[in-house]
């Protein structure tokens, strides 16, 4: 080591407690946020995670950052993939893999989920980003069963087919009382006579 070089020491259980803390403040974030998006103060976080005030900026620099960062964890806890999709079977599976997911969380995750997309829908620029992201996703499926469809069929297709698909889509299902299981048999089926009607024109 020559002069002027710092040792790097690193010690597994300091990442196994800095992982463990920074999974305590998401928690407690958590269930501040399901009491409802107002009630998130990083005071309130921290009295909820057991940290100081300090702490929860050291490991997510800002309110918006820790917001964020919760509505991640929900999204991976509900199965919520962003891979490409190629195909319907591709997006069958998503569908079923992200309201399955949906349907598994607690009540808590699914209020934060849904304040999460109330955000989104604030920021104006944010939304229509995330919504042309998903929209272009779906539209490379629908493009594979219309091959020569016609582009703004496909595209009125994806439209309807990314806006039913969504988290909040699931959620709609669950408040009307029905099973999530149903719900995507009923989405392939919307999704199906769309693209069946776009065939025989």
């Amino acid at each position: 080591m020559g002069a002027g070089e710092k040792r790097v020491y690193t010690s597994r259980l300091r990442e196994q407690q800095a992982e463990e803390t920074r999974r305590r403040i998401l928690e407690g974030a958590t269930r501040v946020l399901a009491a409802g998006a107002s009630a998130l103060t990083v005071p309130e976080v921290a009295r909820e995670a057991g940290v100081a005030v300090p702490t929860v900026y050291r490991y997510f620099g800002s309110k918006e950052a820790l917001e964020d960062a919760v509505a991640e964890s929900v999204r991976l806890s509900a199965g919520v993939s962003r891979t490409p999709l190629t195909d319907l079977d591709g997006l069958e599976a998503r569908v079923r893999g992200v309201w399955g997911g949906v349907g598994e969380l607690p009540r808590t995750h699914l209020a934060v989920l849904m304040a999460s997309v109330g955000r989104e829908l604030v920021d104006e620029d944010e939304a229509r980003k995330q919504g042309e992201l998903r929209i272009a996703q779906v539209r490379e499926a629908i493009a594979h069963e219309l091959p020569d469809g016609d582009p703004e069929e496909i595209e009125r297709i994806a439209k309807v087919a990314s806006a039913l698909a969504s988290s909040p889509g699931g959620v709609a299902f669950l408040r009307l009382g029905i099973g999530l299981e149903e719900a995507a048999d009923l989405y392939m089926d919307v999704v199906g006579a769309m693209i069946a009607q776009a065939r025989s024109r």
